[in-house]
C-alpha cells in the first residue's frame, strides 16, 4: 500500500511539474537545462525504483508456495509498478514534446 502511495504521489508531483517543465524553455535557457537535468534524474529515479518494484513483486509471487493472498500481492505490485513506468515514460514523453513545440 505505502509503495502505491508513493506511486500515486509521484505522478502528481510530474504532472504538476510539467507546466513549470515546459514553459520555461521561452524564459531562461539556465532554468531550461536545470529543469531538464532534474527531470531527467527524477525519471532515471523512477525507473530504477519501478524496475526494483516489479522484481520485488516476482520474488513474492515464487516464495508464495501456492498461498492465493501473496500470489495476489505480488501481481498488485507488478501491475502498479509497471502503471508507474508508463505514466513516467509518458509524463517524459510529453514533456519533450511540449519543449520542442515552445522552441
Amino acid at each position: 500500500m505505502k509503495n502505491q502511495n508513493f506511486l500515486v504521489s509521484l505522478l502528481f508531483v510530474s504532472l504538476l511539474s510539467l507546466p513549470l517543465f515546459c514553459g520555461a524553455a521561452a524564459i531562461d535557457p539556465q532554468i531550461t537545462t536545470a529543469l531538464n537535468n532534474v527531470f531527467g534524474l527524477a525519471t532515471s529515479i523512477v525507473g530504477i525504483v519501478c524496475g526494483l518494484m516489479i522484481l520485488i513483486g516476482g520474488f513474492i509471487m515464487l516464495t508464495s508456495s501456492g498461498s492465493p493472498d501473496k500470489v495476489s500481492q505480488g501481481k498488485q505490485i507488478i501491475i502498479w509498478a509497471a502503471i508507474g513506468l508508463v505514466v513516467v515514460l509518458l509524463a517524459k514523453a510529453i514533456g519533450t514534446t511540449f519543449q520542442s513545440i515552445v522552441q
